[in-house]
């Protein structure tokens, strides 16, 4: 999808350590709240090479929720207002020039569980990436499945992990039977396509469900939601019908507005993969590619509420 230029926004920091912690006013909140950046999404011209794929069909189910009511209900703390006068840590330094690789072999993990995904609308197919979270349901993007910017729901969805033209795609593919996402997403109103505002990337998650005789035997991602601010990251996609990765760190996590900025690279098709990496407590799935700006990605955070509110859709 075509770009469209970003506008840019700083905060400014103390760069005293004897001055403590800046505040921020409400007026810089709201320049942070106008800040709109692009969607790395694409629109795509045919369908992927597998075999035995049968035919396309519709959605059958439609799940949406309100963060707060189901906050409520499990008894979570919610949060205060963002108007309120917040504090903003220094950014950290940009760190290390973020890796780019084809991933040749998509039959090992954690490659396998890195889904290209087909979303159809009524008259263009767009395409993305998601990540299985159990053998039959997809994490992604929110802004795969629903178009904030035009009201409009998907109306299929094409599930295909691992797909590798070089390899027939192994693992075949399934129809998407239900979906799932926030009707805080819903509710978001970008003023251009192909952009969100920055303070919205944290709704911009979905499930994508397919049936159980289609459960796919391949890698499933474990969501975490403990995460420090320089961690070594790896973002996943398919730029192309090519799965590609990008080995990068997290540049700045805000805790306010609930956004992982890194510098991996992201490209159109990437919105929806995998925030990923390998540590002591295994490969585990830190957030979803949302967007990107001036020299940074920006991935939507798995917190305990999000991490909850996706367990119930699966």
């Amino acid at each position: 999808m075509k770009k469209i230029q970003c506008l840019v926004f700083a905060f400014a920091v103390c760069l005293f350590p004897f001055f403590g912690v800046s505040s921020v006013s409400a007026d810089e909140q709201k320049a942070q709240e106008d800040v709109l950046v692009d969607i790395p999404t694409k629109k795509i011209d045919k369908l992927p090479r597998i075999q035995n794929m049968g035919d396309i069909k519709p959605i059958r189910k439609v799940n949406t929720t309100s963060i707060e009511e189901f906050k409520k209900k499990e008894g979570l703390e919610v949060k205060p207002d963002r108007n309120q006068d917040v504090q903003q840590a220094i950014d950290p330094p940009i760190g290390i020039q973020a890796t780019w690789e084809r991933i040749t072999n998509t039959k090992q993990a954690p490659y396998n569980g890195v889904v290209s995904l087909y979303v159809f609308y009524d008259d263009y197919i767009v395409g993305c990436a998601g990540s299985m979270i159990d053998p039959t349901s997809v994490l992604t993007a929110a802004h795969c499945i629903y178009d904030t910017y035009s009201n409009t729901l998907a109306e299929a969805v094409l599930v295909v992990p691992g797909e590798n033209p070089s390899d027939g795609s192994p693992y075949g593919s399934a129809m998407g039977t239900e979906v799932a996402f926030t009707t805080n997403w819903k509710d978001v109103k970008p003023p251009n396509p192909d952009q969100v505002r920055y303070t919205d990337i944290r709704f911009d998650y979905a499930v994508v469900n397919v049936d159980p005789e289609d459960r796919f035997p391949v890698f499933t991602f474990t969501m975490r939601s403990s995460v420090s601010d320089s961690e070594k990251v790896t973002a996943s996609g398919y730029p192309n019908e090519y799965q590609y990765k990008s080995v990068g760190n997290i540049t700045d996590y805000d805790r306010l507005f609930e956004v992982i900025n890194n510098n991996t690279r992201t490209e159109p098709g990437m919105s929806g993969g995998p925030l990923w990496n390998t540590t002591g407590v295994g490969t585990t799935q830190i957030g979803i590619n949302s967007a990107k700006g001036d020299n940074k990605s920006m991935a939507c955070p798995l917190d305990e509420t999000t991490k909850k509110l996706i367990q119930s859709w699966q």
